[in-house]
């Protein structure tokens, strides 16, 4: 997995003297700040190469949803037949071809002849690249500001409340602390949405 941001780089933007951040806790911190972004924007930050993905769309569907950004598709497979590559095309993440997905439908005589609900549904296997192989540079920003609302976090984790004289404060318990504090607000997450998330979506499960 590529690196968004380093532990040196977020020790820098946090103030932080260099060693302050233990190595295991910033790739922890890394990787909670660049699954909220994935997660929450739909795209992959880093590049997988030679990917194999197994879709079902119905027989007649034109699109099949890739992940965000899909950068390269080198194979596909319908029902188990290997495709022409000129038989599709890679539209903005999208995989388009034209006549639909079906499969052994389409070389029956009578295609639209009744079928079981089993046969609306084709395996199309995809062998694609996605991801970025650099992420934009406003990903970084808001990774190390994610992280960095994480790390503030981490010292109370384990802390169900504490009481100083008058003064008293209660904490979330366990792991779901950083994930109710770690979080951008909607404006910015809208803007990296319209910008790099996907654009006239349509639901297709992979497997």
């Amino acid at each position: 997995m590529a690196s968004l941001f380093t532990t040196a780089e977020l020790e820098t933007y946090m103030h932080l003297s260099s060693g302050s951040i233990d190595p295991g806790l910033g790739l922890l911190l890394h990787d909670q700040a660049v699954a909220y972004l994935e997660g929450e924007v739909g795209v992959a930050l880093t590049e997988h190469a030679g990917t194999v993905i197994e879709y079902t769309p119905r027989w007649d569907d034109a699109y099949i949803d890739l992940p965000v950004p899909t950068t390269a598709v080198s194979s596909v497979s319908i029902d188990g037949v290997a495709a022409a590559s000129d038989d599709y095309q890679l539209l903005d993440s999208r995989l388009y071809r034209s006549v639909g997905w079906g499969g052994s439908r389409w070389t029956s005589e009578n295609k639209f002849a009744y079928r079981s609900s089993d046969d609306d549904y084709v395996p199309v296997t995809v062998t694609l690249t996605y991801g970025f192989g650099t992420a934009p540079a406003e990903f970084k920003t808001y990774g190390m500001i994610l992280a960095a609302q994480a790390y503030q976090l981490t010292p109370n984790l384990n802390r169900q409340s504490v009481r100083i004289d008058d003064f008293a404060e209660t904490y979330a318990t366990g792991g779901s602390l950083v994930t109710t504090g770690m979080e951008l607000p909607p404006k910015v997450l809208g803007r990296l949405k319209a910008r790099y998330g996907r654009r006239n979506a349509q639901v297709v499960e992979s497997r």
